[in-house]
């Protein structure tokens, strides 16, 4: 509802907000603006609260599309990953989550890691290319992958990856079509320096950049990084600061949102992707 008239269909103003409510009947009611919201908080707080449940355009768009809208977001937002009702999901459980499933990821995958070793060989180059990523509170951790590129690939200057990159070799390609080029990421995850589920880890040399450019990008630092994620699931491949953006989306939402039955459905969506769209 709104006080200023405007082109839309309208149900009436916040002053008939009673009125409306009883005659709708209505399940949820989403507050848009801060204006509105004061003097419609008033009058819903007056009005019987049986059968309705009112929420703020930002959490209603979390809850409608599993990410955040970051045009929106305030510092005040981030109150709500401390805050004391928030369920929490302690560093002991997650690390018993992430330890299980890395030893049980090695253990099954364990007869092809020297099938992989060895086509990655075929091309001159390291078997594992070893680059520095930014973890938790921003320390700096070598992350391990097969390699994927030419050894000459970053001779000049670092690069974002495309996802036809023509650094990658045709071994590489393959790898990186079934995420088999990501298995030696599970031993930063038995090392500590990952998770098996959070924001993927990005590179050093892109920070600076990045938090310039997109709001509160450091915050995803709030927590370890994964070897899979939320916005890995629901967004595109990035290689630009756009596509970094809408990743940010996801990632705030998972860090707001996140306990051990969000990781578990992550990681069976994971597998299940990896089967039916491979490279994606």
């Amino acid at each position: 509802v709104d006080d200023e008239p405007d082109d839309t269909t309208r149900l009436g103003s916040v002053a008939e907000l009673s009125r409306i409510i009883d005659e709708q009947r209505p399940d949820l009611i989403v507050l848009t603006d801060a204006e509105t919201s004061a003097l419609a908080l008033d009058r819903l707080l007056a009005a019987p609260t049986d059968g309705f449940k009112v929420v703020g355009l930002a959490h209603f768009f979390e809850h409608a599309f599993g990410r955040v809208p970051l045009q929106d977001l305030s510092p005040n937002w981030f109150m709500s990953v401390l805050h004391l009702r928030r369920p929490t999901y302690t560093r002991f459980a997650k690390r018993t989550f992430d330890v299980v499933c890395a030893s049980i990821g090695l253990v099954l995958t364990a007869p092809l890691l020297p099938v992989i070793a060895a086509l990655v060989r075929l091309t001159p180059g390291p078997m594992i290319y070893r680059q520095t990523r930014v973890g938790e509170g921003g320390r700096h951790f070598t992350m391990f992958k097969f390699r994927t590129m030419r050894a000459d690939a970053e001779a000049d200057l670092p690069a974002y990856a495309d996802l036809r990159d023509p650094r990658v070799t045709p071994v590489g390609r393959v790898l990186r079509m079934t995420h088999l080029d990501e298995l030696p990421q599970l031993w930063n995850v038995l090392r500590g320096d990952m998770s098996i589920v959070g924001p993927r880890p990005e590179r050093p040399e892109f920070i600076p950049m990045l938090e310039e450019a997109v709001p509160f990008f450091s915050r995803r630092l709030l927590v370890k990084p994964g070897v899979t994620g939320w916005a890995q699931l629901r967004s595109d491949y990035s290689s630009d600061v756009e596509g970094a953006e809408d990743k940010l989306s996801y990632d705030l939402w998972y860090l707001r949102h996140r306990n051990l039955l969000v990781d578990l459905a992550i990681c069976a969506k994971t597998f299940s992707g990896v089967l039916i769209r491979p490279g994606r």
